[in-house]
């Protein structure tokens, strides 16, 4: 069985889009198979999933970014990411912005992120979610699925057992009374390569956007806040910084090991 998984939920910016997916697939997707390929079980590349314009807002409200979720799949523990990572190039038109070489760029890639995320947020999991809440039988061919993927931290100032004692034996419970939730589980975070920033990735899943919409900000069951909340709405984590995440189908967008990366212009 595969080891772990490193989780890249990106924050890339609408007008750096063209520009990005560009570089994926003509430099960075084939550069990371060349530089670690022999770790790589699996390289996917999910896209968000267009939201109705008149959602839009609570979207955003709930943490939401807009271009998806890349996952490595890692057969075995690989070198330290600065150490695997050292040659391997930087987007196209970085040098505008810094004054940097790939080289430096990534020595920095394992200390943690900055407290409010404004790029790629990076986590390592384990392969098995470590707590599966509801829907483990779930029939996909009996539904459509739309995927909720998140990830959080808890506030500074709270402990980490607090967090978890309220996550787990409180706070799950009731998502669980989420109408039209179909799937809900969890992954703890992994400390590899000193990346420790978030806790936590969770899925929910729901038939569609209507549905999630339903769940979360029509009909939402009774939440119970924890003393420790800075924030004061569901999920008590505030949005882009202790809370984010993305929507994404069952199925990845590309297969970047195993797909034809040629980079056509076509008409």
């Amino acid at each position: 069985m595969p080891k772990f998984k490193m989780v890249i939920i990106g924050g890339w910016n609408v007008d750096e889009y063209p520009a990005r997916v560009r570089w994926l697939f003509r430099e960075h997707a084939p550069e990371t198979i060349s530089w670690i390929g022999p770790w790589l079980e699996r390289y996917v590349r999910y896209y968000s999933v267009m939201p109705p314009a008149e959602m839009v807002p609570d979207i955003v409200r709930y943490g939401s970014y807009t271009t998806g979720v890349t996952m490595h799949v890692y057969n075995d523990y690989p070198p330290l990411l600065h150490q695997m990572w050292g040659m391997v190039g930087i987007p196209s038109g970085a040098e505008k912005k810094a004054t940097t070489t790939p080289g430096q760029v990534y020595a920095k890639a394992d200390r943690v992120m900055e407290e409010r995320p404004v790029d790629s947020t990076f986590c390592f999991i384990p392969f098995v979610p470590t707590d599966d809440f509801m829907g483990s039988s779930l029939n996909p061919w009996s539904t459509s699925i739309i995927r909720w993927f998140t990830c959080f931290k808890y506030p500074k100032g709270g402990s980490l057992e607090e967090g978890e004692d309220w996550y787990l034996k409180t706070h799950a419970k009731e998502v669980m009374k989420q109408p039209g939730l179909l799937r809900f589980f969890s992954y703890r975070t992994m400390d590899f390569s000193g990346m420790t920033t978030w806790t936590r990735i969770s899925e929910q899943w729901y038939a569609d956007y209507a549905s999630w919409h339903k769940a979360v900000v029509e009909n939402p069951p009774k939440y119970t806040k924890p003393a420790w909340a800075k924030y004061d709405q569901y999920p008590f984590l505030e949005p882009h910084k202790d809370f984010l995440g993305t929507f994404i189908l069952e199925r990845p967008t590309n297969d970047l090991l195993r797909d034809n990366m040629t980079y056509v212009i076509g008409p």
